[in-house]
C-alpha cells in the first residue's frame, strides 16, 4: 500500500520515522533498514514532515516498503530531545497524520 505521512511534530532536536513488521520488532538482532530522519528529510514551509511511504519511488521524501513482503506493518516515530515527556497535557499534542492512499491488491 501507499501512505502519506504529513503534518507537524512537537518541538524536538531530531526525529526518526521508521517502518517495522511485527516479526522484525520482536527480533532484537534485526537491523533497521526502513527509516527517515529529520536530517535527511526535504523541508517544506507549511509542515514539519511530508513523507511518501510505499513500494514505488514518490517524491523527494520517499520511504520504501519493498522488503516488507506483504506483512502487517507499524509506523514508529521517535522524537529526540523533546519536551513531550514533561508536557502536562497530551491533548494539545500535534502529531502528523497517516493516510492510506491506495493498495495494489485493492
Amino acid at each position: 500500500c501507499n501512505y502519506k505521512v504529513r503534518g507537524n511534530v512537537p518541538a524536538n532536536r531530531l526525529w526518526t520515522f521508521r517502518i517495522e513488521t511485527f516479526d522484525r520488532l520482536a527480533d532484537a538482532s534485526s537491523t533497521v533498514v526502513n527509516f527517515k530522519s529529520s536530517r535527511l528529510h526535504a523541508r517544506f514551509a507549511d509542515v514539519d514532515i511530508d513523507l511518501n511511504v510505499g513500494p514505488l519511488p514518490a517524491g523527494p521524501n520517499w520511504l520504501s516498503t519493498n522488503d516488507i513482503d506483504d506483512q502487517p506493518i507499524m509506523f514508529i516515530m521517535t522524537l529526540y530531545d523533546s519536551a513531550v515527556a514533561t508536557t502536562a497535557s497530551f491533548t494539545d499534542l500535534q502529531m502528523p497524520s497517516i493516510n492510506r492512499l491506495a493498495c495494489l491488491d485493492g
